[in-house]
């Protein structure tokens, strides 16, 4: 590679290039954005994101976590670098401030577009992170001609603090503080060490409650899952979801369905649908898995997957038509044996 001190061209770029080529649900979907947003304090080894909602337009959205935060050499790298590959450099395990012990984690992002979620409500932004000391806050701004995400504004202080501040003023897709708490708190697994809050009000995250039946599972390509058949009228809280819920490391992937690819196994209006809920974990998954989190990638070992899956739903149902089928003959006999107990001598003898 030839090296040269002075450059012939340079990289020119549209002022709205970056939001263009990101994945338009992280920039047009509040809840898409703020989801990402927290997946980013999880990965930052946060144990608290707390997120603040504006109810008028011009005001600030702010997210905040405890987390390791970044030091001006690691947000030049991190956040300033375009298609910044995470899983490359940081790797899959989720380091903790000041290396404190805590529950292995398995970091959700691999290719860092999550860190512009912001741009969904402004074309720029402001960041104050604090590490080793030391407290950086910086405005970052994708309005500078030819740039396609720059830093105008910059200040380093003293600080005893660890963690990360987003600060942004809402100019388009301010959310809904209900929606947003209903649809983070279906999207994150319970985890003690992993509390979220939405205005103040801390969020009661999907926990596997009503659950039936627990089943290891490995598919054809060696991935191992976590097969959970769960009853929704045993359940102490109804999710907004329903249907077979895929989990990576906690997090999930999509919106579940009666479905897995072209097969629909029930229609989600009938009574069987609403009762019962598959719910498949695994800490593998996440190379099979889109980048915005919105389902998995269409390839063989996808194809692997659904196809064990299939298998346990399959298996699950035809046990539950069996039980239910024992449970309606139970409940009959046990009215009929009360019709006769009440009936005349003349009617229990026909």
């Amino acid at each position: 590679m030839q090296k040269n001190s002075e450059h012939i061209y340079r990289s020119l770029f549209e002022d709205d290039y970056l939001v263009r080529t990101l994945n338009s649900s992280i920039t047009s979907q509040a809840d898409i954005a703020l989801t990402e947003l927290v997946a980013n304090a999880w990965d930052a080894g946060a144990t608290k994101v707390s997120v603040f909602i504006p109810d008028e337009y011009g005001d600030l959205l702010v997210i905040e976590d405890n987390g390791n935060g970044l030091t001006a050499e690691e947000f030049q790298e991190r956040w300033m670098t375009l298609g910044y590959n995470k899983l490359l450099r940081q790797g899959k395990q989720v380091l903790f401030p000041d290396n404190k012990k805590r529950s292995p984690r398995i970091a959700y992002g691999r290719n860092g577009i999550g860190r512009h979620s912001l741009l969904c409500f402004n074309d720029e932004y402001h960041v104050i992170t604090s590490k080793n000391g030391k407290e950086l806050s910086l405005t970052v701004s994708t309005k500078v001609q030819g740039q396609a995400i720059s830093v105008t504004n910059q200040n380093i202080s003293p600080s005893s603090k660890h963690g990360t501040r987003l600060e942004v003023q809402v100019d388009r897709n301010l959310p809904n503080v209900d929606k947003i708490r209903e649809i983070i708190s279906s999207r994150f697994l319970h985890d003690p060490e992993f509390i979220i809050e939405v205005n103040k009000k801390q969020l009661s995250l999907d926990q596997l409650d009503g659950l039936l039946d627990t089943t290891e599972l490995k598919t054809s390509d060696g991935y191992s899952i976590t097969a959970n058949f769960i009853d929704s009228k045993k359940s102490s809280r109804k999710s907004i979801y329903q249907g077979i819920a895929f989990w990576e490391s906690g997090r999930l992937i999509g919106i579940p369905s009666w479905g897995l690819g072209t097969i629909f196994y029930l229609d989600g209006r009938t009574a069987l649908a609403k009762r019962y809920t598959i719910v498949i974990q695994s800490n593998e998954l996440a190379e099979l898995v889109k980048e915005d989190w919105s389902g998995f990638k269409n390839t063989k070992e996808t194809e692997n997957l659904y196809q064990t899956v299939s298998e346990y739903v399959n298996i699950m149902f035809e046990q539950t038509a069996k039980a239910n089928l024992e449970e309606t003959k139970a409940i009959v006999k046990q009215e009929l044996a009360a019709k006769l107990k009440d009936a005349s001598p003349l009617a229990s003898m026909r």
